[in-house]
């Protein structure tokens, strides 16, 4: 009889014994999983938080602007150059901050047979910090004696984002009398105007004063 309960004892011992591994396994998965749904949870919140900071960084932030919407002018056919050493000091634009002191470089003036009149610029951003922005038509007019002076009808360059310590290049177009010999060029705003007047049949230019 004794041999009897003690074989019953063992096997209850091994059946609470089973069951107390599977209880173990099953909580060790339990609780597995629930760490992994914890992780997955937390991953996807970050993900959210960096998508909604990328989200109103980009939104609040403007892309820096890349070139110029100005198509390329095209110079045809033969023309008379004049080289100049007119250079003067600019104020970029407000629409990119800060301002900079911009340096133009009138490299010559050139007129083709058909009356278009082409001024080739160089710009200096060397004071510049940052990227700046300029308008050359601003700066440049050809002067009538009789009407309203003209604006440039035309210009290309990389003008609305221009690197700092760098060079920026560009042409500005004009047009006059086919028959016409000789310009007066406006550069400079404000109290800092200058006129220089273009004989194009010497190929030679002076600076001249109009009051």
């Amino acid at each position: 009889m004794l041999e009897k309960n003690t074989k019953l004892y063992f096997i209850f011992g091994v059946f609470a014994i089973a069951v107390l591994i599977v209880f173990y396994i099953v909580f060790d998965q339990i609780s597995t999983l629930d760490t992994h749904v914890k992780n997955v949870e937390l991953n996807l919140e970050l993900a959210l938080k960096s998508d909604i900071a990328t989200s109103t960084a980009s939104s609040t932030i403007p892309p820096l602007p890349t070139g110029d919407a100005n198509p390329p002018i095209t110079e045809q056919g033969e023309s008379i150059a004049i080289p100049t050493g007119i250079v003067f000091n600019a104020t970029s634009s407000p629409l990119l901050q800060p301002q900079a002191t911009i340096v133009f470089i009138v490299q010559d003036v050139a007129k083709q047979a058909d009356g278009k009149v082409f001024v080739h610029l160089k710009a200096s951003t060397e004071r510049a910090q940052s990227y700046s922005a300029i308008d050359p038509k601003d700066f440049f007019q050809l002067v009538s004696l009789s009407s309203d002076n003209q604006r440039a009808l035309g210009v290309d360059g990389a003008w609305s984002s221009m690197p700092p310590q760098g060079t920026v290049q560009g042409t500005l177009m004009f047009q006059v009398d086919p028959s016409q010999t000789s310009l007066i060029l406006q550069v400079g705003k404000g109290d800092a105007i200058k006129f220089y007047q273009f004989d194009f049949q010497t190929k030679t230019y002076k600076e001249v004063v109009l009051g």
